[in-house]
């Protein structure tokens, strides 16, 4: 972030292609943070998982629901994907404000 400070005071052009480029990258990802519903959801399937095990005793073991139990890590899964990319999307998002924050303290 230095060498990209001392750079835009030098040459904003390469500032504004390096904005340029981060924001097309921004523009391919969704732009709604929804990460934390995300943490919401992976709590609630970890509780229901949680349930289905503490229900398991000796006598029941054929009860469990194997397909159920799959689905809910699986959706799980995909979840925490998503909350990873939200992240990503936030870093991104968070570089472009301190690109923003140089471009006017190098006007100024």
């Amino acid at each position: 972030m230095k060498a990209v400070m001392q750079t835009a005071k030098q040459n904003a052009e390469v500032l504004k292609t390096l904005k340029l480029h981060i924001g097309m990258s921004l523009s391919a990802e969704t732009t709604e943070d929804n990460s934390l519903d995300l943490q919401i959801r992976i709590a609630e399937i970890e509780a229901e998982f949680q349930k289905m095990l503490k229900a398991i005793a000796a006598d029941n073991v054929e009860a469990f629901d194997e397909e159920k139990a799959k689905a809910l890590m699986d959706e799980k899964a995909k979840l925490q994907i998503q909350l990873a990319n939200s992240k990503n999307y936030m870093k991104k998002v968070l570089i472009i404000v301190r690109l923003h924050t140089i471009i006017l303290s190098s006007i100024s």
